[in-house]
């Protein structure tokens, strides 16, 4: 029998293409300590790792083609943790062209609600508003229920700050009724 080869995603590399970096991949190791960092609040220190591997890994950005957006968004978190959140939104708005790019639903409505989150931090409430509205159409499709509590969440209080009651109640009586369905 002929089979029909229906693609190589198990494969570490396409014909004719260069590897692609995976975990035990120096810079990778570095994004990882990187996180760590961040994750014991040394904001600082965490965000120049990030921007040292993402210069490095921007050397090859073929080869790191599939770390170099998680770089970019974990530079998003450390500025947006650091309260710079103009640069947060830079960074948050690069990694999401990346996940349009592909098409991951996913991380598009997470980086939206970065994206929201930032603007809310910094006091734009409109824009704050329209990426987590933007975030939950994407996840009320996905049905990611744990997602729509955090949607509704900042919704309401964007809403809230631009003086739409009802939009703000009505997000706050969703966000609620999942509080409760998710962790009842």
């Amino acid at each position: 029998y002929i089979l029909r080869a229906t693609g190589f995603a198990h494969l570490s590399r396409s014909f004719g293409q260069k590897l692609r970096a995976n975990a035990h991949d120096p810079q990778v190791k570095a994004m990882h300590k990187a996180d760590q960092l961040l994750d014991d609040e040394q904001y600082e220190p965490a965000r120049r790792s990030y921007l040292a591997v993402l210069q490095a890994m921007e050397k090859d950005a073929r080869f790191y083609e599939n770390w170099i957006p998680t770089v970019v968004n974990s530079l998003g978190v450390a500025a947006y943790r650091l309260q710079r959140y103009g640069e947060a939104i830079g960074y948050f708005e690069r990694s999401l062209s990346k996940a349009r790019l592909v098409g991951d639903r996913q991380n598009t409505a997470d980086i939206l609600e970065n994206i929201g989150e930032s603007h809310f931090k910094d006091g734009k409430f409109k824009a704050a508003l329209t990426h987590c509205r933007d975030s939950l159409r994407i996840n009320e499709a996905l049905g990611r229920r744990d997602r729509l509590l955090e949607n509704h969440y900042w919704a309401a209080l964007a809403a809230q700050k631009l003086k739409r009651e009802k939009a703000a109640t009505t997000h706050l009586k969703q966000a609620k009724s999942l509080l409760k369905a998710l962790y009842a």
